[in-house]
């Protein structure tokens, strides 16, 4: 089953055949979305982590992420049960909440479970454009490459979708999924004048 869509929502677009293989669709939005979350670096949606990290102090550990919307567990060995209510994560760093030694020592590997992402589901300007480019990908045939090579519109009786080849500041090929990707790609510092 699609993640970020219903399986109705993708063959109520124009002419998206109604016995569309749901392989296929799954093969095609997971590969949109694998491209999309490369590029903007968070997930579309909510995703759960458990993540085995080496404590560098004895006060906090870094988390691969730093947008982490809720803590589920928290252990190191000897430890026994511990209460994530107990502890505090601010940017990807975890302590306690109290500011008191945690326990771990430096070097322990400490088990943290907890689910990360800024938003609660796609957000609206890449949704649209993705269930569009999903469309497009089905139409054309294709369940795990972009546009064909030398294709650059699909028409049919309700409009022409351009598209480019894939490529630098053209992730997906399709331009208003392209654009939306844009709008969400952190700058580095080097991109300021």
């Amino acid at each position: 089953m699609p993640v970020h869509f219903t399986l109705a929502e993708i063959k109520d677009l124009p002419d998206v055949p109604a016995t569309v293989d749901t392989d296929r669709v799954d093969a095609i939005e997971a590969d949109l979305v694998g491209t999309i979350e490369r590029e903007i670096g968070h997930p579309l949606a909510p995703a759960t982590v458990t993540a085995r990290v080496v404590a560098g102090t004895a006060w906090a550990v870094v988390l691969p992420h730093a947008d982490l919307t809720a803590l589920t567990a928290v252990a190191w060995p000897d430890s026994g049960t511990q209460d994530p209510a107990d502890y505090a994560t601010e940017y990807g760093i975890l302590t306690l909440a109290s500011g008191a030694d945690p326990g771990w020592a430096v070097g322990d590997a400490v088990t943290v479970t907890y689910t990360h992402g800024p938003w609660a589901s796609c957000p609206p300007d890449l949704r649209e454009p993705l269930l569009w480019a999903i469309r497009d990908r089905i139409l054309s045939g294709s369940a795990n490459a972009g546009p064909e090579a030398r294709r650059t519109s699909i028409t049919t009786e309700y409009g022409t979708t351009n598209f480019v080849i894939p490529g630098e500041a053209r992730p997906t090929g399709y331009p208003a999924l392209d654009a939306a990707i844009a709008g969400h790609v952190r700058t580095s510092v080097g991109d300021f004048a």
